[in-house]
């Protein structure tokens, strides 16, 4: 699969050119340098394998300082040596994860923070992408941090961004030269105490994928007393299992999403009243009224990257944060302080259970903090701070 169409020498510089329109082989590098008499051992660990079909790729490979460059037609090469992902490597890697072959990854949300918000006419964003963007992070050897606050049981079918955050990290572990666990750092917020037991469970099973973290809290504002050190919130019974909706008092089956419902308020448990009647359920016997801690969002943020300060770790502002804590989103961002150094450059969050007000409030707020606000569909939001 590879075209050796020029093989060029210099006094100075001895160099090879090669042009492959799919797969790069080390059998090419070997066949070339058999040729050449150049031994390409030191920089074998460096050559990318995989190239984009659809463009033309340009692998220069010095001899007398080997290393390996990569170039998209007229594209320079990025960095040096010590460089994490290689130009033609990003390129890859952002379109194994938001091109054609991962069309069965991406949810309208994921898609947005792929393409940017919003695309010009050919196709690019003003404002970058959040995949571009964590693999420019990576590329420089920096740590990336996300967070998800009211996460559930993590990782579920419904969970917008799941499939495409471990997907990317996959990529980066495949196409990096330093594995993403050292650099990607997420972290998982949730307050009802019967989920948490089963996210922290869940997240156990995907330690080989990134630095995970899980944190037993409610997020409220910025601006509550000092003093608030917990708050009332209603939880499903441990009861009904938190993925799958079986009770296990009755062997009925209510719907997978119905402890996500869970909230500090009874609104969305009342909203869902109905699937527990249906099934000849009284909802009231499997709500469970408990105090949790009650974290200022700042607060927790503190606690989440004092966490990492103190594994030597530097990532202080979050790259990505979604909050999804039925009907509570609004009030939450309302809450964060523009004084907070927390503030991501992408924020998704579920706007369609915040009262009309509230949505308009939150929007203006997102805006005084120098956010671009678009609406995802008719449940979510999304905020890209332009600094």
């Amino acid at each position: 699969h590879c075209n050796l169409l020029s093989i060029q020498h210099k006094s100075a510089e001895t160099k090879m050119r090669l042009i492959s329109k799919t797969y790069l082989t080390h059998t090419c590098i070997f066949v070339a340098g058999w040729v050449l008499g150049l031994n390409f051992s030191a920089v074998l660990d460096t050559v990318p394998l995989h190239f984009n079909d659809d463009n033309d790729h340009i692998i220069v490979i010095d001899k007398d300082e080997p290393t390996v460059q990569l170039e998209t037609g007229n594209v320079p090469t990025v960095g040096t040596q010590q460089d994490t992902v290689t130009v033609g490597s990003a390129n890859i890697i952002h379109e194994n994860v938001c091109g054609e072959k991962a069309n069965d990854l991406v949810s309208k949300e994921w898609k947005m923070l792929c393409q940017g918000i919003p695309p010009n006419e050919d196709g690019t964003s003003r404002y970058g992408n959040l995949v571009s963007d964590a693999v420019d992070i990576f590329q420089a050897g920096k740590h990336i941090s996300i967070v998800q606050i009211g996460a559930h049981t993590g990782f579920e079918p419904n969970d917008p961004i799941a499939l495409g955050m471990t997907s990317l990290m996959n990529a980066l572990d495949t196409h990096g030269k330093s594995p993403p666990k050292d650099f990607f750092h997420w972290s998982f917020v949730e307050p009802s105490p019967a989920n948490y037991r089963r996210l922290v469970k869940n997240i156990s099973n995907y330690t080989d994928v990134c630095d995970m973290k899980s944190f037993n809290a409610a997020v409220v504002s910025d601006f509550s007393p000092e003093t608030k050190k917990e708050i009332l919130f209603y939880s499903v019974s441990e009861d009904i299992d938190p993925e799958t909706g079986v009770d296990s008092r009755t062997g009925k089956t209510l719907p997978h999403y119905i402890t996500q419902v869970s909230s500090l308020s009874m609104e969305a448990l009342n909203y869902n009243r109905g699937q527990f009647k249906r099934r000849g359920l009284n909802m009231d016997e499997y709500v469970v009224p408990t105090n949790v801690t009650a974290k200022r969002y700042t607060d927790l943020m503190d606690d989440i990257h004092s966490t990492k300060k103190r594994d030597g770790i530097n990532a202080d502002t979050p790259l990505f944060v979604m909050i999804d804590t039925e009907g509570f989103d609004c009030e939450i961002i309302l809450g964060i302080s523009p004084d907070s150094p927390y503030l991501p450059k992408y924020l998704l969050y579920e706007s369609k259970i915040c009262k009309l007000s509230k949505k308009v409030e939150t929007e203006n707020h997102l805006r005084s903090m120098e956010y671009d606000v678009f609406k995802i569909g008719g449940d979510n939001t999304m905020a890209i701070r332009k600094k």
